[in-house]
């Protein structure tokens, strides 16, 4: 009893670190897949304007003017998420189209609209998320989280 007593809190301590690792592990990847999922849609989504169809036959529409791409990469993200929970402003999503790296085109062009990506334009894709862990229930409102980032770029087609 006394040797349990003295060795449990210690594996107990262990055994919480390791799933909670893995846990954040999972996390940051399930982040990196929805950020390249995000991206893929842009690249496919390019440089519509007014509104457009995905593959999978969802819809986007930003009106009769702008790019409805940017929805669509958040929706995107959103939905590629996993089992971390979208709530709010978590995850910031962000896109840039066009970003570092495009042909002069893409910039000239970007004047008119806030996000334009035809073909060829490289297009940037953020998301940061901010990961509570699991056992935050234990120590309560001053539990620490930490946040997990991923970017993601593509050329539009």
């Amino acid at each position: 009893m006394v040797e349990f007593a003295l060795v449990a809190p210690i594996f107990f301590v262990l055994v919480f670190f390791i799933v909670e690792s893995a846990l954040l592990v999972n996390a940051q990847i399930t982040i990196d897949g929805a950020t390249r999922e995000g991206a893929r849609l842009g690249a496919l989504c390019g440089g519509s304007i007014g509104s457009w169809t995905s593959p999978d036959g969802t819809g986007y529409s930003n009106g009769t003017v702008g790019s409805p791409c940017p929805q669509a990469i958040a929706q995107t993200v959103s939905r590629s998420l996993g089992f971390l929970r979208a709530t709010g402003s978590n995850p910031a999503i962000s896109s840039a189209a066009p970003a570092a790296g495009s042909p002069s085109y893409c910039s000239a062009a970007s004047t008119t609209y806030a996000y334009y990506a035809p073909s060829g334009c490289v297009i940037t894709v953020s998301v940061s998320y901010q990961y509570s862990y699991l056992l935050n229930f234990l120590v309560g409102p001053v539990a620490p989280s930490i946040t997990l980032t991923s970017v993601a770029g593509t050329v539009s087609q």
